[in-house]
């Protein structure tokens, strides 16, 4: 098998440049898609944060006002334990 000649090398080195410069199109375009995407998944998640702030907000309320009717109430000594008296025997 012959060497090849330099004629042969450029024109192999021009194919790869064409092809690196396809797969760099490419890839632009999947990064253009990945942003698009992040920024519908940022502003999806924005609102959810939001939707979701206005229901803890009201759930942390109910539990501070729960808590404030628990804390009115006088305070007991704890029930105890009955105590038996031994049996004589």
């Amino acid at each position: 098998m012959a060497d090849p000649t330099t004629k042969d090398v450029l024109k192999v080195l021009a194919e790869m440049q064409r092809t690196l410069a396809d797969l760099a199109t490419k890839v632009d375009a999947v990064a253009t898609d990945v942003k698009a995407h992040r920024a519908e998944t940022k502003k999806g998640f924005e609102a959810l944060d939001k939707e979701l702030a206005v229901h803890s907000e009201r759930t942390h309320r109910k539990i501070e006002e729960r808590l404030d009717k628990l804390e009115a109430i006088p305070k007991t000594k704890p029930a105890r334990a009955s105590v038996r008296t031994p049996r004589r025997r």
